[in-house]
């Protein structure tokens, strides 16, 4: 009796644990720019909630842990998650993040390669 009960729970609690994420809706993260100088991109999702005030965080590849160059918040002028990020960077490898929340879904953009 014991094991049929700890094996519901534990049934109970694999098939609840997708479900948060399940109700999150998608994010996708553009990144381009004026390198070196100018960064932007938008941050788009069907739930205009996950667009607007989203932090979005610029990373430059690097050996080891990527670094953190810079963030900005995406825009709710024009409703289009617009985001702008002013740094003078070397030429490198680049991308954004922006991190997940209770309604609105993680995103990392492509590569953005300068030289």
């Amino acid at each position: 009796m014991k094991r049929a009960l700890i094996a519901a729970v534990c049934v109970t609690c694999v098939l609840a644990a997708p479900a948060g994420a399940e109700n999150r809706a998608t994010t996708t993260l553009t990144i381009d720019g004026w390198a070196p100088t100018d960064w932007f991109g938008q941050v788009k999702s069907p739930k205009h909630g996950c667009e607007v005030g989203r932090k979005v965080k610029l990373y430059r590849v690097a050996i080891g842990p990527d670094e953190k160059i810079g963030s900005d918040s995406s825009t709710q002028k024009g409703h289009n998650g617009a985001w702008t990020i002013q740094e003078d960077l070397p030429a490198g490898t680049y991308y954004v993040r922006t991190a997940r929340t209770d309604k609105c879904a993680a995103d990392r953009s492509e590569k953005f390669t300068f030289e």
